[in-house]
This record gives C-alpha cells, structure tokens and sequence, in this order.
C-alpha cells in the first residue's frame, strides 16, 4: 500500500487528524467490521 496523498495528510493535520496508516485493498470483512469506509477512485492517485 501507499502512504496518503501529502496534500490530503496536510489538510487533515490542519484539523487535528493525523493519517499514518497505509492503504490496502478493501476485504470483505471490512463492512462488518468498520462503521465508516472511504475510499478514492484511481484519478486521485
């Protein structure tokens, strides 16, 4: 996976947000076992 766009970890730090995680493909699982998903389409790489 990859790192956050930086402009989008700059605009989160802006309000409090921290985003270290590192991107994967969406499982199955996921849906049951998170309450919010977001997610980009390939443009936005």
């Amino acid at each position: 996976g990859n790192l956050a766009d930086p402009r989008m970890r700059s605009a989160a730090r802006t309000r409090g947000i921290e985003i270290t995680s590192i991107s994967r493909p969406i499982r199955p699982s996921d849906f049951k076992d998170f309450d919010l998903i977001l997610a980009m389409d390939k443009q936005n790489r």
